[in-house]
């Protein structure tokens, strides 16, 4: 959940998706931005973590 203290956590994000096969977010939902949103509709959701935040497992697309 560090990416809410980011200035541009998107960047941060789209970054570790070019680098990781998959991502694991904890992100508490009013700190969810369009583009995370747009990524975690493909992701698997997990459940929540002991503070209650959704927990969402991001994998990375394979460009062909």
């Amino acid at each position: 959940s560090t990416l809410q203290h980011l200035k541009r956590p998107d960047n941060v994000l789209a970054e570790l998706l070019d680098l990781a096969d998959e991502v694991y977010i904890e992100q508490p939902p009013r700190f969810v931005t369009d583009y995370m949103s747009d990524v975690l509709g493909d992701a698997e959701y997990l459940g929540e973590s002991e503070r209650g935040r959704p927990i969402w497992r991001v994998k990375a697309k394979v460009l062909a």
